[in-house]
């Protein structure tokens, strides 16, 4: 019986706390569409989340020397475009695959909202209405960044896929 009370009198004391050491990270995800129609939700997207300081395989600069290459190309088979294109594919894939992560789907209307501890985080979405004709973006293009999320805080990471 006093265990059970305990338990009672304590479990939403507990949940309480948790709650407030853990952030929000929210947002709206569309693509654009035609110039009739405008932008569109992006109904399907998958966001992931990865604490940064547990997924030590991403180098932010990867991100980088991957769009700078994607500009630079001269043609799909281009040897150094495809060498980073196929290490950013497998570096976003075990992204996506790892224990670590969080993910959500974006809704109909376009939102997507996930609840992380606080920290440091890359955060990964992944377009359903735009694809690339990269191995990185053959599944959806991607936009990727880092985000600092405090305790408490919700935090907006709304993004828009244009026509490329």
């Amino acid at each position: 019986m006093k265990k059970l009370l305990f338990y009672l009198l304590f479990t939403p004391l507990f949940s309480l706390a948790q709650e407030k050491s853990s952030a929000t990270i929210k947002g709206v995800v569309t693509y654009y569409f035609n110039s009739y129609q405008g932008d569109k939700p992006d109904l399907g997207a998958k966001i992931y989340i990865v604490d940064s300081s547990k997924f030590k395989e991403y180098d932010e600069d990867l991100s980088f020397k991957y769009d700078l290459a994607k500009i630079k190309k001269t043609s799909p088979e281009d040897p150094d475009f495809k060498q980073i294109d196929e290490r950013l594919y497998t570096v976003l894939y075990r992204l996506e695959q790892s224990a670590e992560t969080l993910s959500a789907t974006v809704d109909a209307v376009g939102n997507y909202s996930i609840s992380a501890p606080a920290g440091t985080y890359y955060l990964l979405i992944q377009s359903k209405g735009r694809t690339g004709i990269t191995v990185t973006e053959v599944k959806g293009n991607i936009y990727l960044t880092k985000v600092r999320l405090a305790k408490g805080q919700v935090r907006d990471e709304s993004h828009n896929f244009p026509l490329q």
